[in-house]
């Protein structure tokens, strides 16, 4: 997003992940990040269905296991020599 949405206010969101499209009803948190161009902002969601529910926990227990078998930062492994 380009510019910062006020914070509690209230969007419908959707994106697509692996286990399909979610959409659902989200507040908007404080700004964490500001770029030039963009702007990264938190929401939690404050209305999901059952099965937008269902597909981002899928979504996110993938994502986990993804990360715990192939970590990709150096903080996550082992330093050589211990």
């Amino acid at each position: 997003m380009k510019q910062e949405l006020s914070t509690g206010d209230f969007v419908e969101i959707a994106f697509h992940t692996r286990s399909g499209a979610i959409r659902g009803m989200a507040e908007m948190l404080n700004p964490t990040t500001k770029f030039q161009s963009a702007c990264l902002q938190p929401f939690r969601f404050i209305a999901l269905a059952d099965d937008d529910h269902r597909k981002l926990r899928m979504a996110l227990e993938s994502a986990l296991d993804r990360s715990f078998l192939d970590p990709v930062s150096d903080e996550l492994q082992t330093p050589s020599g211990f």
